[in-house]
């Protein structure tokens, strides 16, 4: 899972990559093409796969990925899919990119978009993790410093190129043939493949009529086709030992939150048709924390002997619909993983995953599709605030007062980030923010005050937005008097 998709051409590929590292080193982690598509596999699946499990989309917007199809599956996946949207112009103004694309303007709606200054991405990205703030959208995890080396490596790589002359090479279709004077281009290299295509057509043809491709019988061969996988996301990696039970039960009858569809009779099932199964369900991370969101992880595998089209998979909690997820084809013997995120509570919960839910398929074992399991350990912060000290402890009217504030979390789970604040005789507070904090950590805050004479209250409130679930939200606040000759 990735809080972060970044939408964008290659033509913009150094902005969404400085983007990536900015975001990364702040503890979020983020879906970039130029780092995380993988050769070989369908470009369009796993964008659109990736777009699911974000959190937000930052979309870089320039006179490039106007005309771009691709960014544009993307945003309308994103706004079908309910993300938040970060829009980043580049080279453009608001308002032209809203006359010039108004189906984008349609699905992000009215989020607020930066422009890049002549200062670089660097200035922005700041502004942008605020942004992720404010839509309670938190790094919950250390930076990963291999992942931000695999990006530097690649922006490395990125400029290699573009200094050599190369380039940035094409890692998406290439953007429509640009109109000139009302009128397209017509590109050489275009006339002469359809002027291949033709003569191959005219050569099959001849062929055909002149007895086949020399089987025997005259007929054109005709192998048999491999089925595909459709892989709906990439299994997510624990970060801790689990610690939730797990009691697994084979159920045969979907939650009653969704009506099935016709279920084949005994008689009539095949007997040497495919069989789905559900034969395992994980989570990330194994440690949950209440408020933050978990990954569940199933394997479905067809058990049977033929290949299994088109089916959904659903997802329940506690009895209420999550989720759901298409996959094309499943050959037999061949596993694919689906998973569906849920912010984690605490307590005990059930959460059910059913392969074949409306019964596309005719099983030979209609009796096997669901899993089961009863998951518990969900754990929770608490922030107070430990110790408030400044120096000089004595401080005449005029002199800077530097403050030092402890933030502990008390609690049994990790805090994914919030703000501090402090504020002085009642006025507005100033806010401090803090990364993560776990259980039994503490994180500090120092700011400097000129006193004045006088007695005055200096107040502190740890996570004041209460963006952190707690077990105890009552105990966040601490306040000093001091008297200033």
């Amino acid at each position: 899972m990735s809080h972060v998709f970044i939408a964008h051409v290659e033509e913009d590929a150094d902005v969404a990559l400085q983007i990536a590292l900015g975001l990364e080193e702040a503890g979020y982690r983020t879906w970039c093409y130029e780092v995380d598509s993988i050769p070989g596999t369908s470009y369009i699946v796993r964008t659109g796969e990736a777009v699911e499990q974000s959190l937000a989309v930052v979309i870089v917007i320039s006179p490039n990925s106007l005309g771009s199809a691709q960014v544009t599956k993307e945003v309308v996946r994103a706004h079908e899919s309910a993300k938040h949207f970060v829009p980043v112009l580049r080279d453009i103004t608001h308002a032209e990119f809203q006359k010039r694309q108004p189906e984008w303007r349609e699905a992000i709606g009215s989020a607020t978009s930066i422009r890049i200054p002549g200062e670089g991405v660097a200035t922005i990205v700041p502004l942008i993790i605020d942004g992720l703030r404010a839509l309670k959208i938190h790094p919950a995890s250390k930076p990963d410093s291999k992942r931000i080396d695999l990006i530097h490596r690649t922006m490395g790589e990125l400029r290699s190129r573009v200094i050599s002359g190369k380039g940035v090479e094409p890692v998406r279709p290439a953007k429509p043939v640009a109109e000139a004077k009302g009128k397209r281009k017509t590109k050489p290299l275009l006339i002469a493949l359809g002027s291949l295509a033709v003569i191959a057509i005219i050569a099959v043809v001849a062929i055909l009529l002149s007895g086949g491709f020399g089987n025997e019988e005259g007929v054109l061969p005709n192998p048999t086709p491999t089925p595909t996988v459709t892989q709906a996301y990439p299994t997510p990696t624990p970060t801790s030992k689990p610690t939730a039970t797990l009691t697994s039960t084979a159920s045969s009858t979907p939650t009653p939150t969704r009506t099935p569809g016709p279920t084949s009779s005994p008689a009539t099932l095949p007997t040497t048709g495919p069989d789905l199964v559900i034969l395992d369900m994980t989570w990330s991370p194994t440690v949950p924390i209440a408020g933050y969101e978990v990954t569940f992880t199933v394997s479905v595998t067809n058990q049977g002997k033929a290949e299994a089209k088109s089916f959904y998979g659903y997802f329940y909690v506690d009895g209420s619909y999550q989720n759901s997820y298409s996959v094309y084809s499943l050959a037999a013997g061949a596993t694919t993983k689906l998973n569906f995120r849920w912010s984690a509570e605490t307590g005990t919960h059930t959460v059910k995953a059913v392969a074949d839910y409306t019964d596309l398929v005719a099983e030979s074992n209609e009796s096997n599709n669901a899993l089961e399991i009863t998951f518990s350990g969900a754990v929770i912060s608490d922030l107070i605030i430990q110790n408030i000290v400044w120096s000089p402890t004595n401080p005449s009217s005029g002199q800077d007062v530097t403050f030092t504030v402890t933030v502990k979390n008390q609690g049994t789970g990790a805090c994914g980030g919030s703000y501090t604040t402090r504020s002085i005789d009642g006025a507005s507070p100033t806010f401090h923010s803090i990364g993560s904090v776990y259980p039994g950590q503490t994180a500090t805050v120092i700011f400097t005050w000129k006193a004045t004479a006088g007695t005055h209250i200096v107040r502190f409130v740890a996570d004041y937005e209460n963006d952190v679930v707690e077990s105890d939200e009552s105990n966040n606040a601490k306040e000093v008097t001091l008297v200033i000759p």
